[in-house]
């Protein structure tokens, strides 16, 4: 498990890399941002993606593009009101993210984006007083009550009722609500990647992806696009039922999220803009996530730095076996004591173990 906030790797000089590089896209030709807030929202969102910090205005181009990737309606994604736990502090905010495999295919049908399965479910936990930020992995393999289909795991919520079933189970497991959902394409991530000009993550496990055939060693290695593709991708060569597949997409979002933050990335405006190009295509919003959510949630969150996000995994007690499936048990005296934070806003004092 991958915990705590993330801090500056070391220096790039010197560094020996286990990988081989491809060139870069050129900048995009796009109209510069207008004023200087321009990245939180996003990348706090989906890794977190883009972010959007700078003066008050979302660029005119950039709120179209991002408004263009919505593929599906509210009463599509949520469940039934009488689902739903009451609504506790309504100026918090959680946003449930869910990553696809698509290999880039993206539909306006969301069953098409998302298929039978999502190989990523996260949920974005946003204070009320927007001074935090936590992150929470969620294993896919979790045994789970389903409503109206007995225990299984979570993945299997998508084929049985699709997103609104998954929303409802997320809402039961966190005992809170669900405030918005995106689906981002790992496609996408190769293209965030590289329009950052790189990503730096200090590897904890050596493996060689079985896709692309990337092979990367432990220590601080330096990743493009196609490689960051295989680091979150790969489920086959690790042996902890998706523990390490989990650490790894933790590890490339915190190091992309800080490279984000930067002040080197948060003063260009190129960059910016070939950030929010880069993910964009790859996202798929439930309609309530519209530019003006995000730019409003960007303002708000225009203070926030590396050490205000956490990331962490919701507690699991291990690896087991029900029938012929591997699947992962839920630590339920520790839920209890997550659930209670989720309800009064206060993870800023939960401590995964």
């Amino acid at each position: 498990m991958v915990e705590g906030t993330g801090s500056p790797g070391p220096s790039l000089v010197g560094m020996e890399h286990s990988v081989t590089h491809a060139a870069s896209p050129p900048p995009a030709t796009r109209h510069p941002v207008r004023t200087a807030l321009l990245v939180i929202g996003i990348p706090l969102v989906v890794a977190i993606i883009v972010a959007i910090v700078a003066g008050g205005m979302y660029a005119s181009n950039l709120s179209y593009t991002f408004d263009s990737t919505k593929k599906f309606d509210v009463a599509e994604v949520f469940p039934e009101e009488e689902a739903r736990p009451a609504v506790t502090v309504p100026a918090s905010q959680n946003i449930l993210l869910m990553g696809s495999d698509t290999r880039g295919t993206i539909s306006d049908n969301i069953d098409e984006v998302i298929g039978d399965r999502s190989d990523t479910m996260m949920v974005v936990h946003i204070a009320a007083n927007r001074k935090n930020v936590h992150v929470m992995s969620i294993m896919r393999d979790s045994w789970v009550e389903i409503p109206g289909h007995g225990t299984a795991k979570l993945n299997a919520a998508l084929s049985l009722g699709g997103v609104p079933l998954v929303v409802q189970v997320v809402e039961s497991l966190i005992s809170s609500r669900i405030d918005r959902v995106a689906v981002v394409d790992f496609a996408g991530f190769a293209g965030l990647t590289d329009a950052l000009g790189g990503v730096r993550v200090d590897n904890p496990v050596a493996f060689t992806a079985k896709e692309g055939g990337h092979t990367y060693t432990t220590g601080p290695i330096e990743l493009n696009g196609n490689e960051a593709l295989g680091f979150v991708r790969e489920p086959k060569e690790h042996t902890d039922s998706d523990y390490q597949r989990v650490k790894n997409q933790q590890l490339f979002l915190k190091s992309a999220l800080n490279k984000t933050l930067s002040a080197e990335t948060l003063t260009n405006p190129v960059t910016i803009n070939n950030l929010v190009a880069s993910i964009t295509p790859f996202l798929t919003l439930d309609s309530g996530f519209t530019s003006a959510y995000a730019a409003g949630l960007a303002f708000e969150l225009r203070d926030i730095r590396m050490e205000d996000v956490t990331f962490f995994t919701m507690p699991t007690v291990g690896i087991g076996r029900e029938g012929k499936q591997s699947v992962v048990y839920i630590d339920w005296e520790q839920l209890v004591v997550l659930q209670q934070h989720f309800r009064d806003d206060s993870l800023t004092s939960f401590n995964p173990s």
